[in-house]
């Protein structure tokens, strides 16, 4: 009888022992985890004239080295770049982001992958979204005129108009060439302004050209960019109308000119005078009424800026055409 009970106690305690270890939970195995507390980035409405930056912030919450073997931004607009690629148990990384804005309108929604040996997760996702918008408005975006009348002195309007109701004022306008000029009008203080454009002097035949700057106080926008053209009825047309060189350098350089003819009436270069012995020049045929002028060892120093370059022709009575040398840096345009 004993026996029997001893054996009953046995198994009985056999049984207990097997419940109590299928009830314990199974202890994982060690391994990285990545963990971010902010993984989607909403930049809001911002000017798509700016680029939106922001840094992830990445943990390894596991026991073992996380390993980042690629950070992937969807397109090209995007560009990522981490500080760390094996991250220890209980440490960080950072991964910095900037999404470029140019160019695009309404919403965005920008991935990055990041690839890793976190076996729960190897694919982790972080995501930049928001809206890109217009702060200013400028219409038209570029002013163009053209079929003008040689000797008149034209004007043209472009508006700013503010369209997230941030006030504004327009601080100043500078113009790349000196035969452009604008001046501001107030149309509605802090949201409306228009800038009248006109040349300095009356059109020569063919173009004349500059780009405007205008500078606001606008936190989003304090550079806007107006390019605008002038175009009078020629003969004969040259382009660039000027040389244009940002700063002084004693570096030789070479230069095109392009000279044509309107209604295909034909000429010939009859010659190139320069401002400096040291350039040479040399004249190709360009299409069916045209010449191709290049000048080669061009020095863009101080003592070439307003020079010009003297274009003849075999045209009765054409006068010459001139190209002025222009130094942006030695000739600073006052606001």
């Amino acid at each position: 009888m004993k026996t029997r009970l001893l054996i009953a106690f046995l198994l009985g305690s056999l049984a207990l022992s097997s419940q109590a270890q299928e009830a314990q939970p199974a202890v994982p195995a060690p391994a990285p985890r990545l963990a971010c507390d902010g993984p989607e980035f909403d930049f809001g409405v911002v000017d798509n004239s700016q680029t939106v930056e922001h840094t992830f912030l990445l943990r390894n919450e596991g026991d073992l080295t996380l390993e980042i073997s690629q950070v992937r931004p969807s397109c090209g607009c995007t560009v990522a770049h981490i500080s760390e690629r094996n991250v220890p148990a209980g440490g960080e990384t950072k991964i910095s982001t900037k999404l470029s804005l140019a160019g695009r309108q309404g919403q965005q929604h920008k991935a990055i992958t990041v690839e890793s040996n976190d076996p729960q997760q190897p694919r982790f996702v972080l995501t930049l979204k928001g809206t890109a918008g217009t702060a200013l408005d400028v219409q038209p975006s570029r002013l163009m005129q053209s079929q003008l009348a040689p000797g008149s002195q034209p004007t043209g309007t472009v508006q700013i108009t503010g369209m997230a109701g941030t006030p504004f004022k327009v601080l100043a306008v500078e113009s790349t060439s000196e035969q452009i000029s604008a001046r501001v009008v107030t149309v509605e203080e802090g949201r409306v302004y228009q800038l009248v454009v006109s040349p300095t002097q009356p059109l020569s035949p063919g173009q004349t050209e500059a780009t405007l700057t205008v500078k606001t106080d606008h936190p989003q926008r304090p550079n806007l960019q107006v390019p605008v053209l002038f175009m009078a009825k020629a003969d004969l047309v040259v382009a660039p109308r000027e040389l244009i060189f940002p700063m002084p350098s004693s570096e030789p350089v070479t230069r095109y000119l392009i000279v044509r003819a309107n209604d295909n009436q034909a000429f010939q270069i009859a010659r190139v005078e320069v401002p400096s012995p040291e350039i040479t020049t040399e004249t190709t045929a360009f299409g069916a009424n045209g010449y191709r002028v290049q000048l080669s060892n061009l020095r863009p120093d101080t003592s070439l800026n307003q020079r010009v370059v003297r274009i003849f022709t075999s045209i009765p009575g054409q006068a010459p055409l001139d190209v002025p040398i222009r130094i942006i840096a030695s000739t600073p345009v006052a606001p």
